[in-house]
């Protein structure tokens, strides 16, 4: 009884300090309604967006009206492919997540070993430090966890800006 009622409590609790630091948000709710992009042109989702506080929310930036575009994922029939520009393989610190990056003999190609299934997929250089990483879908159509978790780790690494904070959710 004690944790539920706690939670309550810290989200009335954190609004009121908020309130009592900025009695004035005004300012700061025109930058989050300056800077939100998925919303942006819905006045009634933006005005309920801002009213339940779905700023709060751990978001990757994304949605940011000044956010890089730079990103893209395609799926065909075939294969999925992820376009990103990343000329630190960065990806290769975020895969671990997942499980342990295998080299293979061949270039660019790589295995992973997730939940102890091998895992094969590509990833090569494009043009201006863009990469493409593919992924042979009819491979992993019937293991869609893997599938949203690979894709998690390109968009993360991507926007990935070297900050650490993300060390405390580990």
């Amino acid at each position: 009884m004690q944790d539920a009622w706690f939670a309550l409590w810290l989200p009335q609790k954190n609004d009121y300090i908020t309130l009592a630091s900025y009695p004035e948000p005004q300012e700061y709710l025109d930058a989050i309604t300056e800077m939100n992009a998925s919303e942006n042109g819905n006045e009634e989702r933006l005005k309920s967006y801002l009213e339940n506080t779905g700023w709060k929310a751990r978001k990757n930036g994304r949605d940011l009206t000044i956010a890089k575009k730079d990103y893209d994922e395609l799926a065909d029939k075939e294969n999925l492919i992820i376009t990103f520009k990343d000329n630190t393989e960065v990806w290769k610190v975020w895969i671990r997540v997942l499980g342990t990056l295998i080299d293979t003999d061949e270039t660019n190609k790589y295995k992973l070993d997730y939940q102890q299934k091998e895992h094969t997929f590509i990833v090569k250089p494009v043009e201006n430090d863009y990469f493409q990483a593919v992924l042979s879908l009819s491979l992993y159509k019937n293991d869609i966890e893997f599938l949203k978790q690979f894709r998690r780790v390109f968009r993360k690494s991507h926007y990935c800006a070297g900050c650490r904070v993300c060390e405390a959710n580990c």
